[in-house]
């Protein structure tokens, strides 16, 4: 019922210039996060009265530090007790309202245990008492983000979703992942994905596009880029490429990896977390696509040029090994990357 919305602006209205103690779950994905980034940007500046803590698991406190929309956080346990511990923290900090983003029992239960009065979210996979208005909405049309900025009761249309601006520090020292020469354009790569071989272009490929760049540009700098998980196929690109490349993957926080980002010219990547990291972080990115929907989760921001087939169907969800997929992603020549990135250098040359 989209109509309790009005319950909650009335609320707000009411008690303006006092301070809305609001808490909001946000997604356990490091892509999803930053796609509801905005939602929360323009929740707090349409209510400016709102204190916004989140509720995230600790592995992304890092990613949300950098986030200037959010006034605190609270950090999720694992584990029974752990959520039971959780929820006994949020009952003391006295929400007044939980928004609840991820479509899961868990992120709507704890909110419903700690006795948050106001429980806004979808329905999705959890019984409807949990929440006490649900969102209804038809998501068509949509991008990801324009979703949670209806479920947090705003006007999509009022606010793009390309507000995200991650800060990192200014001046963070580098120097001792990386030496970054003045000779040359430096271009990030990123061959991972969390979702397995259903969103990875073959590592080949990205080994023809770094082989091109070196070649066309003089003093290019090749900056291969992912988690500790993804080192031995980040070094399977980087050995490929051989010259002027790389490999940090494993080797910096999150705060140097979007620090790092922000002194490329572009980056390459799959359809990932990553790809959204380095579109929040202000670049514009070359992201190959498969068969997942690019309309609904591509990067945020202007500027970015979106590799995929037009002659397949595109859907929002994937299995993480599709046939399918691999068929598609290996179907995509690297001659396409190759004209999207050297379109990016050339006019910011």
């Amino acid at each position: 019922m989209v109509g309790a919305y009005a319950d909650l602006e009335a609320m707000s209205s009411d008690t303006q210039n006092v301070e809305v103690n609001t808490i909001v779950c946000v997604p356990n994905w490091l892509g999803d996060s930053i796609m509801s980034m905005p939602a929360l940007h323009a929740l707090k500046s349409a209510r400016p009265d709102t204190r916004i803590t989140i509720l995230v698991k600790a592995k992304l406190r890092e990613l949300w530090s950098m986030h200037p929309a959010v006034d605190g956080q609270i950090h999720l346990s694992e584990g029974v007790f752990g959520v039971l511990r959780t929820a006994h923290e949020i009952r003391r900090a006295r929400f007044r309202e939980a928004y609840v983003l991820p479509n899961s029992f868990r992120s709507a239960w704890i909110p419903f245990v700690a006795g948050v009065p106001e429980r806004v979210g979808q329905l999705g996979h959890r019984p409807e008492f949990l929440l006490t208005h649900i969102v209804d909405i038809e998501t068509r049309g949509l991008h990801q983000g324009q979703e949670y900025m209806r479920m947090l009761g705003l006007d999509e249309r009022s606010s793009e979703p390309h507000s995200v601006d991650l800060q990192s520090p200014e001046n963070l020292p580098l120097d001792h992942l990386v030496q970054l020469e003045d000779a040359g354009p430096v271009v990030g790569m990123l061959p991972g994905s969390a979702r397995g071989p259903s969103k990875q272009w073959p590592m080949r490929r990205y080994v023809e596009v770094g082989k091109w760049l070196v070649g066309e540009f003089a003093g290019c700098r090749l900056l291969v880029l992912g988690t500790g998980a993804e080192e031995s196929l980040c070094e399977e690109v980087t050995r490929g490429i051989g010259e002027r490349t790389t490999n940090l993957a494993g080797k910096t926080s999150l705060t140097e990896l979007v620090a790092l980002m922000k002194r490329c010219r572009t980056v390459v990547c799959n359809d990932s977390g990553g790809m959204h990291l380095a579109a929040a972080s202000g670049i514009p990115v070359v992201a190959v696509f498969g068969i997942t929907d690019p309309e609904k989760t591509g990067p945020m921001g202007r500027g970015h040029r979106l590799i995929f087939r037009d002659d397949v169907t595109h859907r929002r969800d994937v299995e993480r090994d599709s046939k399918q997929a691999r068929e598609v992603l290996e179907s995509i020549e690297a001659s396409s990357v190759i004209d999207a990135v050297s379109d990016i250098l050339y006019e910011s040359s």
